[in-house]
């Protein structure tokens, strides 16, 4: 599941705001994951296992060709209604206005 960075940072720091905690740099934590995130994508592929990538955005917003895709990459028998019928976009409240880091 890749989400864009700039929400993940956002996410996170709204997060820890209600917490009472200072909330990070936004630059430097979208850098710090978009580097953790290449270091993941480069050890998937060292493994040279099959890897299915779920864009978080696509999940939300048509969440039966998601369902319908992850259950062809895992073989197949999975209740794809059910799959979909998790996903609730009302809980995807932080967006980017515009643009910013992203995990793509």
């Amino acid at each position: 599941m890749e989400r864009n960075l700039g929400d993940v940072v956002r996410s996170q720091n709204l997060m820890l705001e209600r917490q009472g905690k200072t909330p990070g740099d936004a630059n430097r934590l979208a850098e710090t994951f978009s580097t953790h995130l290449m270091a993941v994508r480069r050890w998937l592929a060292a493994l040279e296992v099959p890897v299915l990538t779920v864009a978080y955005a696509d999940a939300v917003n048509d969440a039966v060709l998601v369902a319908r895709g992850v259950n062809r990459f895992l073989g197949g028998g999975l209740d794809e209604a059910a799959m979909a019928a998790a996903v609730d976009p009302d809980l995807h409240r932080v967006k980017m206005e515009s643009g910013g880091p992203s995990g793509s």
